[in-house]
């Protein structure tokens, strides 16, 4: 009787041991290798402005977040001001328990810019957010590739990469980044490697961004 009560357990625990083996195994497979950390750079980000600038603005955010096209616009302004002597990335960070269609709408950017069109699509997306956000999910992604039409984007490799795993792994790198970091609201900031409030206005954020810039080159 204990030599079958050890048998038992010797089983166990080789069968705990080899279902962890194959989970490590499916997680490797499918999580991306390469998850950015949200104080740092990585060759995966797309960049505006100056790439050569020591001043480095990230923003983790959602397409879909009503506050995150309010600060897209505020981003632009300072991008129009100060781009020569800076360098801005946006990362995704797609609230899906309440946005059902802000990861689509992250890897329509991701698509695009397989295609060299990313800045294209992100501005596209956010100021087109009233209408493909009102819409069901397939709605919004014909809405995605109307954008890619009026981009000159080749529509049927769009159509492809939009939902391709490729597309679906940049995305959760990011998403995992903002998660692994502890973040827990749209649209969050960091600023040389600091985590910053929200301005409350584009004089707050042009103050931000003026005084690293000054500090940047002293």
């Amino acid at each position: 009787m204990r030599k079958a009560g050890e048998r038992f357990l010797f089983w166990l625990v080789v069968t705990i041991v080899l279902i962890g083996a194959i989970y490590g195994v499916y997680r490797a497979a499918t999580t991306p290798a390469d998850i950015p950390l949200p104080t740092e750079l990585t060759s995966a980000d797309q960049i505006k402005g100056n790439p050569e600038s020591d001043v480095i603005l990230i923003e983790y955010s959602d397409f879909q977040c009503p506050a995150c096209v309010s600060y897209y616009y505020l981003v632009e302004e300072i991008l129009n001001e100060f781009g020569n002597h800076m360098q801005f990335t946006y990362r995704h960070f797609p609230l899906k328990s309440i946005h059902d269609k802000a990861t689509l709408a992250a890897q329509a950017t991701e698509a695009a810019g397989m295609q060299g069109k990313y800045w294209e699509m992100y501005s596209e997306i956010f100021e087109n957010q009233a209408v493909w956000s009102s819409l069901p999910v397939a709605g919004a992604e014909n809405e995605f590739i109307k954008y890619a039409a009026d981009l000159d984007i080749d529509q049927k490799q769009f159509i492809e990469d939009i939902n391709s795993s490729k597309a679906e792994n940049l995305v959760e790198a990011e998403f995992q980044s903002a998660v692994e970091g502890g973040l827990n609201s749209t649209p969050t900031f960091f600023l040389n490697g600091e985590r910053i409030k929200n301005p409350k206005d584009l004089d707050e954020f042009r103050t931000l961004i003026r005084d690293a810039i000054e500090k940047a080159n002293t």
